[in-house]
């Protein structure tokens, strides 16, 4: 990684293997970039954040609700 230019390209070979430089790969949640963009970061936060409560507002309550209306039985079910 380079604090400032571009990213410096490194071929760097280990017992006769060739390893691979990664440009961009979370650490801890965080998106760590080899040009130090935060906009990728910063994208991939609102994301997450976003997917979170939809599936928090449209998928935890639903179930629950579910759940006990199965549980109260209907007058159909008592002259069954």
């Amino acid at each position: 990684m380079t604090i400032l230019g571009k990213p410096i390209r490194y071929k760097l070979e280990l017992e006769r293997n060739m390893m691979e430089q990664a440009m961009s790969f979370n650490y801890l949640g965080a998106l760590i970039t080899s040009d130090r963009n935060a906009n990728q970061e910063v994208t991939q936060q609102v994301m997450t954040g976003s997917r979170k409560k939809h599936l928090e507002n449209n998928y935890s309550k639903r179930p629950q609700k579910r759940r006990k209306e199965s549980l109260i039985p209907t007058l159909g079910e008592f002259l069954n």
